[in-house]
């Protein structure tokens, strides 16, 4: 019996003492660190892209000094040693590393794209022991910054002025020109560098002589209608001296501002996507407002300048170069003849492939047609009236517009005050609690355990007049570049003021820019708010301290600070506020300066605004809190749209109408009725004010024609347009998004479920989705018109 239980825990002993060792042993393993050394002479700057077990983020703990997050991989900047970049990286025992290198900055220190993916493969490590891994680059591939003729000023010119010094030298003895000859030059020498200007746009250095034809045609043509117009009248006026001169001027003048608007526009479809059109001028309220004028003066450097007065000189130094090489090349009738012959056939080519090819709209037109055009044109929208919609489509579109509550909300009792913050030029996908990679709302996020979250937020239009008329009258923008506000139409008799004014409310507006732009201010106060304050009026010692120029702005905190002002002098009257940043609005200001991002400087920027607003948002919830009011205030966090960084052919907002554009956040606070649910339904600003009445318990308006967030059915659809460009309109539904371009009759259809960034247009693929969205959106363009056509009515009998 004793001899038993000594041989049972002697046993116990041996595996107590297995499991020990054995503990401390893998206890020795737990953490395991490896030395990453890429030895490069190419590169000034070299980062570890990384994660953690097939691509998952890494924890922050684990991450080294210099590292930063983006796109959910940890970006690690190597310490530079000679012609080696080295840094350690230190995870648990068996974790997997995959990684690859980036090279932002070459060895003399120009930008660059540079990136070793092991020849897309990427590389990978198992963390089992500590070690050195060492690479080189053999397999980085480094993509130098394309060239571009906006830079090349001083270049071109020294090419010209060699050219025309040879011609010169080589046509001594016949170098005088009549006025036919100097026109041609010029014509000449106008399509070469309009041609170099659509290489640069439409990408044609690598592409097909045919696509090469088919993308000049435009250019081509307005060259023919300059000939055609100047060439017999510079005939009938040969004889006479003083008006032959005038013409030329004039040639020249035209001649000038063709090149020139070709040279500007490479950097216009940068920034909008399109050439620049009379649209956009209406819109951008240039001659009166201060935001278009900053971001002209932004590009319009003086190392720009330089470069366009360098390429405009090199132009005319080209042209009388041309112009003597043909008085000495093409004499005679039979040269110039065949001269004539073979002009005619190239424009006939180029015709021919400009028909049969397909083309994106914006890269080949000519930016002087596109301006001409956007003034006498007949509009996209007058064409889309003419289409039939089947009576089907007409009746979903009026019930999808005349909606009421189909349930009532127990609210109406506690709430007695409702905060609406307005995010200038805010996308969903910078937001922390929708995943953003960028950590600048953590106020946001600390507040969103009481809030309701939208997922499925849209702007009906990237605007910020246009948004101010949704959220306050309940209705739709007009489906055209003029504003209601600005063309002073006849709108809603009821306003969300003004229903709230009706019930005993407070209302009030804070604006930290300018409500002067497109006459916001007159609409505001006919709109029913009883206190108004912008940038104008509102009291702020703060201005920006990091500036590009001079703008209508304040120091977004002043919002907070005034509206508290406003509401303690106001208790106990219930009260409804707009307050309305502007620092995220280009160009982005802020007193911060936090790396978020090495990519974009621009983006950087505007995620520390951002950031400010954020900010901002806190002081805002923490005052409530303080005052013992969180309980009975309706705090809803929405942006009027989006913002755009070098994403499909675009910067800024309003051009076009992709998810950067108008896909916002949308978030409604209250500690008693929400505790941080999600709901991905589809909604747009359109919704905010019915959603405002039906918490409140007060009837909706006849004229409104949103749909309560909290109703009980949902319609899952919401349409959009941005026509400052071309009319582009789109509708959002369930899974599908589909755009139209209703100048150039492109189709793109998106499922946004499999492709959130939209990157691949599936029109083709489902054509009977296209053709049935396409449908319900002229459907609701002819509706739209038709209640604005009854509200000018309505006005011209008053």
């Amino acid at each position: 019996m004793f001899l038993n239980c000594a041989r049972f825990y002697l046993l116990l002993f041996y595996i107590a003492g297995f499991f020990i060792s054995a503990s401390a042993q893998n206890g020795e393993k737990a953490i395991v660190s490896q030395k990453f050394v890429y030895k490069t002479a190419k590169a000034g700057e070299v980062y570890i892209v990384w994660a953690t077990d097939y691509w998952r983020t890494p924890d922050k703990k684990f991450w080294p000094k210099n590292t930063y997050l983006q796109d959910k991989f940890a970006y690690t900047k190597l310490i530079e040693q000679g012609d080696s970049f080295y840094t350690s990286i230190t995870l648990p025992y068996n974790s997997r590393l995959d990684y690859f290198f980036w090279i932002p900055k070459s060895k003399t220190g120009k930008k660059v794209n540079g990136w070793d993916t092991n020849l897309k493969s990427d590389y990978t490590s198992n963390f089992t022991e500590n070690k050195i891994i060492e690479l080189n680059d053999s397999k980085l591939y480094i993509e130098y910054p394309k060239f571009t003729i906006l830079s090349a000023g001083a270049q071109f010119l020294i090419i010209s002025l060699v050219l025309f010094l040879s011609v010169i030298f080589l046509f001594r003895k016949n170098r005088n020109l009549n006025t036919f000859l100097i026109v041609t030059g010029f014509l000449c020498g106008a399509f070469v560098y309009s041609f170099l200007a659509r290489a640069e746009i439409a990408d044609l250095f690598h592409k097909s002589l045919s696509v090469i034809l088919g993308s000049v045609f435009q250019d081509l043509f307005w060259l023919l209608v300059i000939a055609i117009l100047f060439f017999p009248l510079l005939y009938i006026f040969k004889q006479k001296i003083i008006a032959r001169n005038v013409l030329l001027v004039i040639f020249f003048l035209i001649a000038t501002i063709t090149v020139l608007s070709s040279l500007l526009n490479i950097e216009v479809i940068k920034q909008l996507g399109t050439p620049f059109n009379y649209k956009w001028l209406y819109y951008s309220d240039f001659f009166r407002g201060n935001d278009a004028r900053t971001a002209v003066s932004e590009t319009l450097t003086d190392t720009f300048l330089k470069n366009i007065f360098l390429l405009l000189a090199s132009y005319f130094l080209f042209s009388i170069a041309i112009a003597i090489a043909i008085k000495n090349i093409a004499h005679g009738r039979r040269a110039a003849l065949s001269l004539i012959v073979m002009l005619s056939v190239f424009f006939l080519l180029s015709f021919y492939e400009y028909r049969t090819k397909q083309f994106k709209a914006a890269t080949i037109q000519a930016p002087v047609i596109a301006f001409l055009s956007s003034v006498f044109e007949p509009t996209a929208e007058a064409q889309l009236l003419k289409t039939k919609v089947s009576d089907e489509t007409a009746q979903y579109i009026i019930k999808y517009h005349n909606n009421f509550y189909t349930s009532a909300l127990d609210s109406s009792h506690l709430i007695d005050n409702i905060i609406l913050f307005v995010s200038e030029s805010t996308p969903q996908q910078y937001i922390n609690i929708y995943d953003s990679t960028f950590n600048c709302t953590p106020n946001l996020k600390k507040w969103s355990n009481i809030s309701s979250v939208f997922t499925n937020m849209y702007a009906q239009i990237p605007s910020t007049p246009n948004s101010m008329l949704t959220l306050i009258s309940g209705i739709y923008p007009m489906v055209d570049y003029k504003s209601a506000i600005s063309e002073k139409i006849q709108l809603p008799p009821v306003s969300l003021p003004k229903i709230l004014n009706d019930n005993g409310w407070a209302t009030s507006l804070f604006f930290s820019s300018d409500l002067h732009y497109s006459n916001m201010n007159v609409y505001a106060k006919k709109q029913g708010f009883s206190f108004i304050e912008d940038f104008n009026t509102m009291p702020c010692n703060k201005k920006f301290t990091i500036t590009h120029s001079n703008i209508d702005g304040l120091d977004d905190e002043c919002l907070a600070q005034n509206y508290f002002k406003w509401f303690d002098s106001t208790r106990p009257k219930k009260t409804f506020s707009m307050l309305w940043t502007n620092q995220t609005h280009y160009p982005y200001y802020t007193d911060s300066d936090i790396s978020y991002t090495k990519e974009n400087d621009n983006l950087n920027r505007y995620l520390n605004a951002l950031h400010h607003t954020d900010k901002v948002f806190g002081e805002l919830m923490t005052g409530l809190e303080k005052r013992n009011k969180l309980k009975n205030t309706l705090v809803i966090f929405i942006a009027d749209h989006g913002e755009a960084f070098n994403t499909h052919y675009q910067t800024l907002h309003a051009s076009r109408v992709y998810e950067e554009n108008v896909h916002i956040p949308c978030m409604v606070f209250n500690p008693v009725f929400y505790k941080g649910e999600y709901d991905n339904n589809i909604h747009g600003l359109i919704d905010i004010d019915v959603t405002i009445t039906h918490l409140l318990g007060l009837q909706k308006p006849k004229e409104w024609q949103g749909r309560s967030l909290f109703d009980t059915t949902k319609n899952g659809r919401t349409f959009f347009v941005s026509p400052y460009t071309d009319l582009i309109l789109g509708t959002r539904n369930k899974n599908w998004k589909y755009i139209y371009d209703a100048d150039t009759k492109e189709n793109e259809l998106y499922n946004l479920v499999n492709d959130p960034k939209e990157l691949f247009n599936v029109s083709n693929r489902y054509p009977e989705v296209v053709k049935k969205e396409h449908e319900i959106l002229i459907g609701w363009v002819q509706y739209e018109h038709k209640e604005y056509d009854q509200r000018r009515m309505e006005k011209s009998t008053k």
